[in-house]
């Protein structure tokens, strides 16, 4: 007779218990017919017990899978059930605990794992089989938002880190019909991008890997997009406790809205908190912001980085100095350090100059930052 580890049970009734409505698509115990062909943990070992499980990714029922497959690598080799022989693998990824210091590496099988987290346990039976808690059984609150008023673009920054409600967040800009959403501190919520842009008729735009930075630009498909890109600005650059960075990443996304031709410029902290020892570097991403305002002079510019600078500096790397470099001018959505550098199109295609666009202020979505909408 065949049964599941009594550890993999344990797991299981503690999902289902934190997100009782979630989807159940992709989840698998024993293996079948192709399982069965093939080693595999999914497979009954000698004593008749699997020792691999499948849990479905459903952020929207309350499942991330990328969130719950960082909690077994935190557990590996901690856990009585995660110790040698136990391994997770989820979107092109596995970690295991017999390889623990290799860390992450990127998994190659047939099946990248992206509508599933896999779950493998001991191969011992003590292991195997014990019953101890995870840690999962408490349900995390995902809070929900009201969905945005009527916009043309925003820009968040999301606070770096794993969280629920993210995905929330993101359908509630939805609703405004923007048709660019400018992000930073995207790290630790990508699993949850992808999935969003793909269910929602969104291209991403990164920067140099998913790694190299902490901005994206999601444009609505079919809605007049021309063209997009990155440019790494490469000087150092000295970043929270004294690290430093070669480079500054900034992206932009060109695309027609109805008589306004847009160029949207996303760029994470480059007024941070005033260090010195950034000067140069600040001065050659302005230069870069002037280039691109020189070569594109029947455009609309806009430029939203993450804001840790007051915008009344008048230094010429500041806020209201890069303004004043591409003939701009800052337009404030409320209270703090949130607003947008706007560079009005010179000449635009009927021979008249744009209206200002209109920016206010949004829900926060758990940020330091406002979200911004801009009405063009």
């Amino acid at each position: 007779m065949t049964r599941q580890a009594r550890s993999l049970d344990v797991a299981l009734a503690e999902i289902n218990a934190a997100a009782p409505r979630r989807s159940k698509a992709s989840d698998g115990g024993i293996g079948d017919p192709d399982h069965a062909s093939r080693d595999s943990d999914h497979n009954p070992n000698a004593a008749g017990v699997w020792r691999a499980r499948d849990f479905t990714h459903d952020p929207a029922g309350g499942f991330d899978a990328g969130e719950f497959a960082a909690f077994v690598a935190s557990k590996l080799g901690k856990h009585p059930a995660l110790g040698s022989g136990a391994y997770v693998i989820f979107n092109r990824r596995i970690i295991s605990t017999d390889r623990l210091r290799e860390g992450w590496r990127y998994y190659g099988g047939v099946n990248a794992h992206k509508q599933h987290v896999h779950v493998s346990v001991a191969t011992r039976a003590a292991g195997y089989d014990s019953t101890a808690p995870w840690g999962w059984e408490v349900p995390v609150k995902v809070p929900t938002y009201k969905p945005l008023a009527a916009a043309d673009a925003v820009f968040w920054n999301m606070n770096n880190g794993a969280r629920p409600g993210v995905r929330n967040a993101l359908e509630a800009i939805n609703k405004s019909g923007a048709r660019v959403i400018a992000l930073n501190e995207c790290s630790g919520h990508w699993s949850v991008l992808r999935d969003f842009a793909k269910d929602r008729g969104f291209s991403v735009i990164t920067g140099k890997g998913e790694l190299g930075t902490a901005s994206a630009i999601l444009a609505r498909h079919r809605s007049g997009h021309v063209s997009s890109g990155v440019l790494t600005v490469r000087v150092p650059w000295k970043g929270p406790q004294g690290k430093t960075i070669d480079g500054r990443t900034l992206l932009y996304e060109k695309a027609v809205f109805e008589d306004r031709r847009i160029m949207t410029v996303d760029m994470h902290q480059v007024w941070g908190p005033n260090r010195d020892s950034n000067d140069e570097a600040k001065r050659a991403v302005v230069e870069n912001l002037r280039r691109w305002a020189d070569k594109n002079p029947t455009w609309d510019l806009y430029i939203g980085p993450d804001h840790n600078e007051s915008r009344t500096s008048k230094a010429p790397f500041s806020p209201l100095g890069t303004a004043n470099a591409i003939g701009g001018r800052i337009l404030a959505g409320g209270d703090g350090p949130d607003y947008i550098i706007y560079r009005p199109a010179i000449v635009t295609p009927d021979g008249a100059r744009p209206a200002v666009p209109r920016v206010v202020a949004g829900p926060d979505f758990d940020s330091d930052h406002h979200a911004l909408r801009v009405n063009y």
